[in-house]
């Protein structure tokens, strides 16, 4: 009996690679056949983590280095938060933290206004409040008939012709936002720009550099050009032998790995770094960076 299966089921070599081979075959299509419905499937964005949304609110205006302004998102991306409002009469300009989450605002939200604020923002009429990008649409529908603000704060209540015979002339690194604010072009958006790009560098040197604030272009410094002065002294200098990487990398000048060429040369070097022409070595520090970065070191 052994001996007759064995005969029936003899094969040659070629027809025992061939049953292989077909095997090898019908094992791959059983593969492909469960593999490939996953790929028809849909993609699903993971929602977005609460410290990432956070962020996003506390830097939703804008992002003001050299050139660099990005919106990050409409105020309707963010996580519609399950909230109640219990509006009430108040002023976007005086209202405390207390105040803005008694009105039921979500907390990201108050802290966007109140870091504005912080910063020298002022809210001059209901739409620089609706400029908040952190202030859900629904949210300031509900509040902005609740919304007072006092008339002396208006920047509309100079006529005319009193704001063309107005004559205005501001310090660059003094100045605050209510004060830029009253130059020739510049609204209240502008004026937060370059008060905030002013605190990332540590001050002005050069009015020019108003160019690299996002949206100032070269018509509009023009303009507002004879209206301003610069003084150095204002500016708020770094010890480039005592900075530490992560402090120095945080300033728009010494970004793109330039913080971390002069760290490395600062540890090589067996003496304190003691002129600015010693940089120059640094294959990172070319004569355009040197010139900038030069106004805000000190040895």
């Amino acid at each position: 009996m052994i001996q007759f299966i064995k005969d029936y089921f003899e094969t040659s070599k070629f027809q025992a690679i061939a049953i292989i081979a077909l095997c090898l075959i019908t094992l791959l299509i059983a593969s492909v056949s469960f593999v490939m419905p996953h790929y028809g499937k849909k993609i699903v964005a993971e929602p977005v983590s609460d410290s990432l949304r956070q962020f996003i609110a506390e830097n939703i205006l804008l992002d003001t280095s050299s050139k660099s302004y990005t919106k990050y998102t409409s105020r309707q991306d963010f996580k519609k938060e399950k909230h109640k409002l219990t509006p009430f009469i108040f002023d976007p300009n005086t209202l405390n933290e207390a105040g803005f989450l008694k009105l039921g605002l979500p907390e990201y939200t108050v802290k966007t206004i109140l870091n504005y604020r912080n910063k020298g923002g002022k809210f001059y009429d209901i739409e620089d409040m609706q400029k908040m990008y952190s202030l859900s649409e629904p949210d300031f529908e509900a509040l902005k008939e609740f919304i007072k603000i006092p008339k002396t704060a208006n920047r509309n209540n100079f006529s005319k012709n009193t704001y063309e015979k107005k004559v205005v002339h501001f310090e660059l690194n003094k100045a605050d936002t209510s004060e830029l604010n009253l130059l020739k072009g510049i609204g209240s958006a502008f004026a937060f720009r370059i008060v905030e790009y002013r605190n990332k560098i540590g001050g002005y040197y050069s009015i020019n550099q108003l160019k690299e604030v996002y949206g100032i272009s070269d018509s509009l410094l023009t303009q507002i050009r004879n209206n301003l002065s610069v003084d150095k002294t204002q500016i708020k200098r770094i010890n480039i032998n005592e900075v530490t990487f992560q402090s120095l990398g945080e300033h728009p000048y010494f970004r793109n790995g330039i913080a971390l060429a002069i760290c490395k040369y600062r540890k090589n070097k067996a003496t304190k770094i003691e002129t600015i022409s010693e940089l120059a070595s640094i294959p990172e520090c070319n004569s355009e960076i040197l010139e900038k970065i030069k106004n805000y070191i000190t040895f």
